[in-house]
């Protein structure tokens, strides 16, 4: 049961940050909405065993972080999601370039060189299909959110877009990014699922929280920030 404590403390910690960072500013939300993308791909090959299922620990911040700008859209509205989405993306560029530049030092101790450099050699076909699965899976969320015709979706409305939004994700991963890699990807794709919705079900009762706090801000103040697509 450790495992699935730790798991459920982490879900807590990564939402909590960003409510926390929400009730500061946008560029708050921005700064740990970008700092949740990063670690997500960082550790995107740390396995661990959750519930009988084999997963990674990155799952977390990837639903956390598409929960994050669901509430941009909810408070700022569809343009400044969009950017929020371009601007995390560009962190996590910055993130790759910055490792890599950092990696090319000849270091005095290289036991710790060759840890930092094993850490953060993701493959560039598992980089390219993260990035891509990202920015896909960002978009169908925003599309399915506005299916509900109000800025403001419902809790359920929010939880049927980032469940639509992390299966594109899910597939779009797995496809480009595992494909031949593994013997048997629908099961990869079922057993991720899985968790994904895990997560979402234990992020409910905050999604039901924010929705409340979301609409009485937005009655009280209509254009909190104005940001052009």
């Amino acid at each position: 049961m450790y495992n699935e404590l730790l798991f459920a403390a982490h879900i807590i910690v990564a939402s909590a940050s960003v409510l926390w960072a929400l009730r500061y500013s946008y560029g708050a939300l921005i700064a740990v909405l970008s700092l949740q993308l990063i670690l997500a791909n960082l550790f995107v090959t740390k396995q661990i065993m959750v519930f009988g299922i084999e997963t990674t620990c990155s799952e977390v911040f990837v639903v956390s972080g598409m929960y994050g700008i669901s509430l941009i859209r909810s408070y700022y509205g569809d343009a400044a999601a969009r950017k929020a989405i371009w601007i995390t993306f560009g962190f996590l560029l910055l993130f790759v370039f910055f490792v890599q530049l950092h990696c090319a030092y000849s270091g005095l101790d290289p036991i710790l060189s060759v840890s930092i450099a094993q850490m953060c050699s993701a493959t560039f076909r598992l980089f390219f299909a993260s990035l891509a699965a990202y920015l896909v899976s960002e978009r169908a969320h925003l599309a399915l959110t506005r299916l509900w015709g109000t800025r403001h979706a419902s809790p359920i409305g929010q939880i049927v877009a980032i469940a639509g939004g992390q299966v594109v994700d899910t597939v779009t991963f797995a496809s480009l990014g595992l494909y031949g890699l593994v013997a048997d990807l629908s099961s990869v794709i079922l057993f991720c699922l899985i968790i994904k919705a895990i997560i979402l079900v234990m992020l409910s009762p905050i999604l039901a929280l924010t929705y409340r706090y979301a609409v009485c801000r937005h009655e009280r103040q209509p254009n909190t920030l104005k940001v052009h697509a």
